[in-house]
């Protein structure tokens, strides 16, 4: 009896530190396997932000290059009145900036709310100053009289909707960088 109870001793005494160093080596691996699944997560979040500023840096510019585009100067140098009537210039001109728009909604997701919203409300200015000029003239007349009538509207104006979205947009743009 006293030779079994030193053979459960002698195989305990000798299992004991085996199952210790397993259990520790167990432990060590996933805290090991678990900071390098730290380390890449930190890696890829890291070069997911470089990739996005670039995005985003590429959204303002595309959003800055947009609201220039549609400034009336813009507008009647890509688009000429010549030999048009002020309904078919009106027309056109509604069209550009709708599609320059289209163009250019993909840029939301880059930037603030706040912003695409004053990016939509300039383009809603700039189509309602075309619509009020366009209504103070007749439809069959040139379209030399609609592109004179945008330029006096939009001079009046004590609220510049496009060079507020510009400063608006510069704004956000420092504080992200």
């Amino acid at each position: 009896m006293n030779s079994e109870i030193s053979i459960y001793w002698i195989i305990l005494l000798v299992t004991l530190p085996c199952i210790i160093i397993a259990i520790i080596s167990i432990y060590s691996m996933k805290v090991a396997v678990k900071k390098e699944r730290e380390t890449r997560e930190f890696e890829l979040r890291l070069k997911n932000r470089e990739s996005m500023t670039s995005f985003r840096l590429q959204a303002y510019e595309r959003l800055a290059l947009f609201l220039e585009r549609i400034t009336p100067d813009a507008l009647v140098l890509r688009i000429t009145p010549t030999g048009k009537n002020v309904a078919l210039y009106h027309r056109e001109l509604l069209l550009v900036l709708r599609q320059e728009l289209d163009h250019n909604l993909s840029q939301q997701v880059y930037v603030s709310s706040e912003l695409w919203g004053h990016v939509r409300l300039a383009k809603e200015r700039m189509s309602m100053l075309i619509n009020e000029a366009s209504s103070e003239l007749a439809p069959e007349m040139p379209a030399e009289a609609l592109r004179d009538a945008i330029f006096e509207e939009y001079s009046a104006l004590e609220d510049q909707p496009i060079q507020n979205t510009l400063q608006i947009l510069r704004s956000e743009l420092h504080m992200f960088f």
